[in-house]
């Protein structure tokens, strides 16, 4: 492996990709959290003007870009922590949608009209909030895009009752993350050296792989059963003072299966279902209920927020599998887009599963790859 450092056009400072060899590496890549990457090499002569900084397969191919930081020499070597570039989304500032994807259209971008669902106008509108400040790690050479496609072709329903388009100051991350947790999406950064170009991908959780625990020599597994699963939608009168509890206006439920339902839904066949037999909703309903109380003087509102909440709370167990080992190949060319269908992940009976997306892929110099089913993170247990 080697280690690359680029300029704010992608510009590279050093004359072959070859030049500076790893001594160590780890890179810890992740779905809704931030990227991680640590590189030692020998001292480098240059890195004054350094923005970002890549690590190269042997061959020579660009295998992680991020933002370089300012490297750091000492003893001999050069250690280089570098930065997801994908928090430049971690930004407080207005959002506004309320008259954004209210309906699907078409719409005249880079000179060409394209149709966008409602879905992808807003992905859309929240990448490039944060693109249209004034930013020093994106040069005049470098071309930034935003690339929408993926959810045009494997389009996720669309509910409106998911979104609260009250207008307001948010963090553009946490608001990208609430709409990938409701449609199984995520973001990533494809980076391309020959074009010197930085894209930003929504990309779709869509493909389904079937493995059973016992099939990894080692593996860990977490729950965690605290979350709220049920919300008491609540909406006061305007009128009202700030004591006031407002009326009830419904309930909302996450299920066994990790699917969320309004309470009018409950006598519905299950989407997915764990025995193989036929199964209503109101048959999978969490026991006990660990019950939260939204309210707000907008019903609308309300609702959103509920939706949102037990969303978040979705898939939160965790399967970490080290794949090094003879089955590990088929887990190692799974990429983010993978949900996982796991066998033997709560008992030895082989028939019972649950269906996780995978979250985090591990790898260092030693050569181990771990990969991370569910969206349990390691601090848990933190509230």
């Amino acid at each position: 492996m080697f280690v690359a450092l680029y300029d704010k056009n992608l510009v590279p400072l050093f004359k072959s990709v070859s030049t500076y060899p790893t001594t160590t590496w780890s890179l810890v890549r992740n779905a809704y959290e931030f990227d991680e990457v640590t590189i030692k090499t020998r001292v480098m002569d240059n890195s004054s003007k350094a923005v970002y900084v890549g690590l190269h397969n042997d061959d020579g191919t660009l295998k992680y870009l991020a933002h370089s930081g300012k490297p750091k020499t000492k003893n001999g070597e050069t250690v280089i922590n570098g930065t997801d570039i994908r928090q430049i989304f971690k930004q407080k500032v207005v959002i506004d949608l309320s008259n954004v994807g209210t309906e699907d259209g078409n719409f005249t971008i880079d000179g060409q009209t394209v149709f966008l669902t409602r879905l992808q106008q807003i992905y859309r509108y929240l990448i490039g909030i944060p693109l249209s400040f004034p930013y020093p790690g994106f040069g005049s050479g470098l071309t930034i895009n935003i690339d929408v496609s993926d959810i045009g072709e494997h389009a996720p329903t669309w509910n409106e009752d998911y979104i609260d388009r009250t207008p307001g100051i948010g963090n553009v991350w946490d608001t990208i993350q609430a709409f990938n947790m409701v449609y199984d999406c995520y973001l990533e950064v494809v980076p391309s050296l020959s074009d010197r170009s930085i894209t930003f991908k929504i990309r779709r959780i869509y493909e389904l792989i079937n493995f059973k625990m016992s099939d990894f020599n080692e593996y860990k597994i977490l729950n965690d059963t605290s979350v709220t699963n049920v919300i008491d939608v609540r909406v006061k009168d305007e009128e009202a003072d700030e004591d006031n509890v407002g009326e009830h206006n419904c309930y909302v439920y996450l299920l066994s299966n990790d699917t969320v339902h309004h309470q009018s839904e409950l006598n519905n066949a299950a989407d997915d279902n764990l025995t193989g037999e036929t199964t209503k909703n109101v048959e999978l309903i969490i026991a006990p209920p660990r019950m939260e109380t939204v309210l707000d003087k907008d019903a609308s509102s309300a609702l959103a927020k509920a939706y949102q909440e037990l969303y978040r709370n979705r898939f939160k167990g965790k399967a970490e599998i080290n794949t090094n080992c003879s089955t590990g190949y088929l887990l190692r060319r799974a990429g983010f887009n993978t949900f996982g269908k796991i066998y033997e992940y709560n008992s030895a009976d082989g028939r019972d599963y649950r269906i996780l997306p995978l979250m985090k892929i591990s790898e260092d110099d030693s050569g181990i790859v771990k990969v991370t089913f569910g969206r349990l993170t390691d601090y848990w247990y933190i509230r």
